[in-house]
């Protein structure tokens, strides 16, 4: 589930309705988990609150970084920071995975 909600809507919660949506759908046709990630790097901070306000499971989240495409990769850093006005060693040194998906 992917969702943001714009700052006027935050009083009717349109986040919390498609999450609990999904997770009913899911129910229904028999899964056993709707794991819905961790936060922001897997820091637990205001997204992971919002996940975790879900159920009251833990499970271990884990991710693996691989880059099949290291010139191809490369080239997509740098076309980003050149859209940003930056250093790409920047965008390479940031938390983000994929580097190129960088805001800053």
């Amino acid at each position: 589930v992917l969702g943001g909600t714009k700052t006027q809507f935050f009083k009717q919660s349109p986040s919390v309705l498609e999450t609990d949506f999904v997770r009913l759908w899911a129910k229904e046709r028999g899964n056993e988990f709707l794991h819905l990630g961790g936060g922001v790097g897997g820091a637990k901070d205001s997204l992971y609150n919002f996940k975790a306000g879900f159920s009251k499971q833990r499970h271990t989240f884990l991710t693996l970084r691989l880059i099949t495409d290291q010139e191809k990769y490369r080239y997509l850093v740098d076309l980003r920071a050149k859209a940003l006005n930056t250093d790409p060693d920047k965008l390479l040194h940031s938390k983000f995975f994929p580097a190129y998906r960088c805001s800053h």
